[in-house]
C-alpha cells in the first residue's frame, strides 16, 4: 500500500458549501476505491492525507487532485512507499472544515494549525518551481544528484540599472525590479521553462534542450511586454524607459544540489551559463537586445528568420564568436 500526505492552496475562494460537496464526491469515490484517510481545510489552505493501494492512491493523487483545478501550490509533503497497515482503517474520508465556527476544536489548536500552514506558504513562495514539481510528485529534491544536462539558458538584466538606482527612491527600485521579474516569470514559465536564480536585478532561466523554439518565444515575449510597458507608463516613472538585455545558449550544463548545510540550492553551472552571461553584457555594444549563440540559431526551427550581429571576442574563447538575433516567425 501506499499513504501520500500533501498540502495545497484553493485556486478560488471555495464556500463552506463546496467543501460540504467536496467531501461527498470524496467519500464516494474513496468508498469504490478502497482509500481511507482524511481532509483538514483552514483559511485557503487543504492538507489532505490518502491511503490505499498503490494504483488507487496514484489515480486519486496524480489523475484527479493534481489536476483538479480548484487546486493550486500542490506540494507532497510525505510520499510512504510498502505500507503495512492503514493508520485510518474506517475513515473512508474524515473532512475537517476548520472555517466553520466549531467549538469542539480548541481555538489553541486552530491557531497552531494556522501558523503551520501559514507557514507553507512563505516557504513556497521563496522555491524554485522545479523544486515544487519534484515535491509535488513526492520526489526529495535533495536526493536528486549532479549530472550533466542539455539546457537553453537564457541572461537577462535591465540595463542601466546602477544609473537607475541613483535616481530613485528605494522602494521604487524595488518595484522596477519586481515589475521586471514578473514580466520575464509570465513570458518564462507559460513557455515551460524555469527560472533558476534571481540576482540583483537580472535572473538566469533555463529550458530543456527540447524547447529552443519556446524559449525563443519567452525572450521575444519579455521584450514586447518591456516595449508595451514603457510605452504605457508615465513620463518620468521608473518603468518608463525600463530597457534590458538578453543572452540565450544552448548546450550541457552541470546541474544539482550545491552549496553547504547552512545553504544550498538546486542550481545549473558551466560554460553554457557563462556564455548566456557574457552574451547578454554584449547586448550592451550590438544592435539588438537578444543575442544568441550560433548553436541554439542551429537548433532552432526553419521558420525563424535569424540576422547575424557579427564576430565578438567573448572572454573564455580564443576564437570571436558569431552572434545572431531572431525575429519572430511569420
Amino acid at each position: 500500500m501506499k499513504r501520500i500526505q500533501y498540502i495545497s492552496r484553493f485556486a478560488r475562494p471555495l464556500s463552506n458549501e463546496e467543501v460540504d460537496e467536496l467531501a461527498t464526491q470524496s467519500e464516494k469515490f474513496n468508498a469504490k476505491s478502497g482509500i481511507t484517510g482524511f481532509l483538514l481545510c483552514l483559511g485557503d489552505i487543504f492538507f489532505q492525507v490518502i491511503e490505499g493501494e498503490d494504483a488507487a492512491v496514484d489515480e486519486l493523487y496524480y489523475d484527479r487532485i493534481c489536476l483538479d483545478p480548484r487546486h493550486c501550490d500542490i506540494l507532497c509533503l510525505r510520499l510512504e512507499k510498502d505500507v503495512p497497515n492503514r493508520l485510518y482503517e474506517n475513515w473512508t474520508i474524515n473532512v475537517y472544515n476548520l472555517n466553520k465556527p466549531d467549538d469542539a476544536i480548541p481555538l489553541a489548536f486552530r491557531s497552531t494549525i494556522n501558523t503551520l500552514l501559514g507557514s507553507y506558504r512563505i516557504l513556497s513562495a521563496y522555491t524554485q518551481a522545479s523544486i515544487r514539481t519534484w515535491m509535488q510528485k513526492g520526489i526529495d529534491p535533495t536526493t536528486i544528484g549532479v549530472r550533466l544536462a542539455p539546457r537553453v539558458v537564457m541572461v537577462c538584466d535591465i540595463v542601466g540599472f546602477t544609473t537607475l538606482v541613483q535616481r530613485l527612491k528605494p522602494e521604487e527600485v524595488v518595484t522596477l525590479v519586481n515589475t521586471f521579474v514578473a514580466l520575464c516569470d509570465e513570458a518564462i514559465t507559460s513557455a515551460g521553462g524555469v527560472i533558476n536564480n534571481l540576482i540583483g536585478d537580472g535572473l538566469i532561466a533555463y529550458f530543456e534542450d527540447s524547447q529552443v523554439d519556446a524559449a525563443l518565444e519567452a525572450a521575444l515575449g519579455i521584450l514586447d511586454a518591456i516595449e508595451r510597458l514603457g510605452e504605457d507608463s508615465p513620463a518620468g516613472s521608473a518603468t518608463c524607459g525600463l530597457q534590458a538585455g538578453i543572452g540565450m545558449a544552448l548546450g550541457e550544463v552541470v546541474e544539482g544540489n550545491m552549496g553547504s548545510q547552512a545553504k544550498r540550492d538546486f542550481t545549473i553551472i558551466g560554460e553554457t551559463v557563462n556564455l548566456a552571461s557574457r552574451l547578454e553584457a554584449l547586448t550592451r555594444a550590438l544592435p539588438s537586445p537578444l543575442a544568441v549563440s550560433a548553436d541554439l540559431k542551429n537548433a532552432s526551427s526553419p521558420f525563424w528568420k535569424w540576422r547575424s550581429l557579427g564576430r565578438h571576442s567573448v572572454k573564455g574563447y580564443e576564437d570571436p564568436l558569431e552572434v545572431f538575433s531572431p525575429r519572430s516567425p511569420d
